[in-house]
């Protein structure tokens, strides 16, 4: 929760019967049972510095707060890696996906630095649509349906529409 919220330089401490637990031996019999305290220093919320995910391609969107300079928590970044992906995704990249995380807390400036890479992977086509035999529908009405264009580039609105045309039937 901490990091949901930017603070990336919270310090945690625990004491039992009044003593720091790192310092404990586990041979020190009783001070498991004595009182113990938690005590957390949230520490600064930091902002971005560094802010990048690429390669990208071209017209793609990532969300407002993922700038430098603004306040960061763990979900503006995942936010902008799932853009990047949705991106190459909408471009007919079904395989695309983040395939490194640089992510660096500079603490003396309250700064995170984050470098998301993606590989977009190739750019893929929609195939025959393939029919398990078990069934109940026949193979056409199922295709019919579904309308996924064979051969056309892929596209994830095109597969969730044919998920929801499918769904509608009652039969799935």
């Amino acid at each position: 929760m901490l990091y949901e919220e930017g603070h990336f330089a919270a310090e945690i401490f625990i004491t039992l019967a009044g003593r720091e637990a790192a310092n404990l031996t586990p041979l020190d019999r009783g001070a498991a049972a004595r009182p113990a305290r938690v005590t957390v220093h949230a520490g600064p919320v930091f902002r971005l510095g560094r802010a990048r995910v690429a390669p990208l391609p071209q017209g793609a969107q990532l969300p407002e707060a993922f700038r430098p300079g603004a306040l960061v928590g763990t979900e503006v970044i995942v936010e902008a890696g799932r853009a990047g992906v949705d991106a190459w995704r909408s471009a007919s990249h079904a395989k695309a996906r983040i395939t490194r995380e640089d992510i660096t807390a500079r603490h003396a400036a309250s700064e995170l630095n984050v470098d998301l890479r993606i590989d977009p992977g190739p750019a893929l086509r929609f195939g025959a649509l393939e029919v398990p035999t078990s069934s109940g529908v026949r193979a056409s009405r199922l295709r019919a349906i579904a309308g996924l264009p064979s051969g056309a580039p892929f596209d994830p609105e095109a597969v969730e529409i044919a998920r929801q045309r499918l769904v509608q039937t009652g039969a799935f």
